[in-house]
């Protein structure tokens, strides 16, 4: 459980609730075993977190995915699931640097996440590669969040590079294979990018 402290901040704990009983069997209480865990939570908050952008990383990713799969077998929930390549980055590393390239990089999280819900959830999927898993939400509502992420990093200038666009691949989760969402993904990016760069693609 998460409390509140009465400065304001948050701690954790583990809480372990066992009934008592009398002599007849009667229920006459509960005892609590509280734990602080919030060094544990701390550390396993770091390990979901890429280190340069403090987006979640790959397996936070792969978690959510998971999650959303299963509520959306529980409870008949949707689901949808965007891509993102930020265009010619090789470019940025070629050109301006590596550090540059890192800052950018961090740059772009920083728009992207601007423009989300709490609901949505945001990782570097690997390289210059975001992923964001939108829950509750179907292709056309993933599509509709996709273009203005889309125009949000168009109209961005970046620190010493100025104008970078993205690429998005969207897709709505439809089966029960987490590869295969991925897939889908990943060809709608590809299509992206060669249609020209800088768009949307939806599967």
């Amino acid at each position: 459980m998460k409390n509140k402290r009465k400065d304001g901040s948050f701690y954790w704990v583990n809480i372990i609730i066992s009934p008592t009983y009398d002599d007849n069997k009667k229920l006459n209480g509960y005892t609590a075993i509280r734990q602080d865990i919030s060094n544990k939570k701390a550390i396993e908050e770091i390990s979901q977190r890429d280190k340069l952008t403090q987006a979640y990383n790959r397996l936070k990713l792969d978690e959510v995915i998971e999650m959303e799969m299963e509520r959306s077998k529980r409870y008949n929930s949707i689901f949808s699931v965007i891509i993102m390549d930020i265009d010619y980055f090789k470019k940025v590393n070629d050109t301006y640097g590596h550090l540059v390239g890192d800052q950018v990089l961090i740059q772009t999280v920083e728009i992207l996440q601007s423009h989300l819900r709490k609901l949505d959830t945001l990782g570097r999927w690997g390289g210059e590669e975001f992923m964001i898993v939108c829950s509750d939400t179907d292709a056309n509502g993933a599509t509709i969040l996709a273009t203005k992420l889309k125009e949000a990093m168009d109209n961005h200038q970046f620190e010493t590079v100025g104008n970078i666009t993205g690429s998005f691949g969207v897709v709505q989760y439809i089966d029960d294979d987490k590869y295969n969402i991925i897939k889908c993904c990943d060809d709608a990016l590809y299509k992206a990018k060669k249609d020209g760069r800088n768009r949307v693609v939806t599967q």
